[in-house]
């Protein structure tokens, strides 16, 4: 008698979650709706299904925000992981994102003009995310500034900064002269090596081809131990650790072979200045916050036997003859079809300059430059 009693309370309680749960359905998709209205301004908002189970998940399913020709982004679905004492602490568990599709169409004004759209002040009112999972999420941006397809899934502890893996797909990337092409990362917090390979990076005319190493995800950092890619007519080998918490501390050690020198000067467009044969190796090391570099410093030297130098730049020799009390047209001779044996390349970073201190000694004596780029930096100004 007992037990049946406990059965029929049991199927009471069962069915007033059920009741409960149907019932709020509507009212979840219709707060849905508001919440999100307030982060994406002036936004068409529509929210298919919504499935509930009261003590731990909360799914909506087949959500488009679509804002004119601006941009519209579309979710298979988006669940919600709590529990009655995250709730009680506004925390969400976990919130997981699937089947995203982001389209973004700006092609008169720069992608940061996308956030006027948006309303991203903080009201203290909202849940806070413990962790982010994002299933197949879809990126197509088209601005004036910046071109991008991209594919990409991923879980984040975001209360520690700590990504747990990553699965990152760029199909094509453009912006400010700087290309990406065919690249792909796949790594994870664990002893078993991940991959990445990028197709060709392309700034202008120089270009990165068929880079590649095994990849690893050392708490917060991503660490490349065994990087290889072509560049200038030759080989690059080397190691690169990425800080992936807010600093974003970097550190590269490469190590150049073989490297054309005339490729070097084509790809630079220094062809009105200066002309060049030969080629060189030699090491460089490059540490760093984002794209600010505090260290740098490299040693080359040219392999046998040697190549030919023409400074065709009168601008610069005539900066050299003050400097040395000499005769320009001595200086033009000098560097003229000179022919080196053996040269010797420096390279380093004293403040925001960066200096290139270049010896070459051939069958008619040395020739010495200095060359100083004042206020260096990887960063464009706008």
């Amino acid at each position: 008698m007992d037990m049946r009693r406990i059965i029929y309370v049991l199927i009471i309680i069962f069915v007033f979650i059920l009741v409960i749960s149907i019932s709020l359905e509507p009212i979840i998709i219709f707060l849905a709706k508001q919440s999100i209205r307030k982060v994406f301004i002036d936004t068409k908002v529509t929210i298919s299904d919504c499935n509930i189970k009261p003590l731990h998940l909360l799914t909506l399913s087949d959500i488009e925000i679509k804002k004119d020709s601006i941009y519209s982004f579309k979710l298979k679905a988006i669940s919600i992981q709590y529990s009655l004492s995250s709730i009680i602490k506004r925390n969400i568990l976990k919130a997981s994102l699937s089947g995203a599709k982001i389209m973004v169409n700006l092609p008169q004004n720069n992608i940061l003009e996308l956030t006027k759209h948006f309303n991203l002040k903080t009201n203290k009112s909202m849940f806070l995310v413990n962790a982010l999972e994002l299933s197949n999420f879809s990126l197509i941006l088209d601005s004036k500034d910046l071109s991008l397809q991209a594919n990409i899934s991923s879980e984040i502890n975001l209360v520690h900064q700590l990504v747990n893996y990553l699965d990152f797909k760029i199909y094509s990337l453009e912006s400010r002269g700087f290309q990406l092409k065919d690249a792909y990362l796949k790594v994870n917090q664990s002893l078993l090596p991940g991959l990445l390979y990028i197709d060709q990076v392309k700034y202008n005319k120089l270009k990165i081809e068929k880079i590649e190493s095994s990849a690893r995800l050392e708490n917060k950092s991503l660490c490349l131990n065994s990087l290889s890619a072509e560049f200038l007519g030759g080989k690059i080998q080397g190691k690169v650790s990425l800080k992936t918490e807010k600093n974003r501390e970097h550190f590269i050690s490469l190590k150049f072979m073989n490297i054309d020198l005339n490729t070097l000067v084509n790809d630079f467009n220094l062809n009105e200045k200066v002309q060049i044969s030969g080629r060189l190796g030699g090491a460089v090391t490059l540490k760093g916050i984002g794209l600010q570099i505090n260290v740098l410093d490299g040693d080359f030297t040219t392999a046998e036997p040697g190549g030919t130098l023409t400074i065709k730049d009168t601008g610069f020799l005539e900066k050299i003859a003050r400097n040395s009390n000499q005769p320009l047209d001595i200086l033009v001779e000098s560097f003229k079809d000179y022919h080196y044996n053996n040269g010797v390349m420096r390279l380093s970073l004293e403040g925001d300059n960066l200096i290139l201190v270049i010896d070459l000694e051939g069958e008619t004596g040395k020739r010495n430059l200095n060359i100083i780029v004042h206020n260096f930096k990887l960063r464009r100004e706008k």
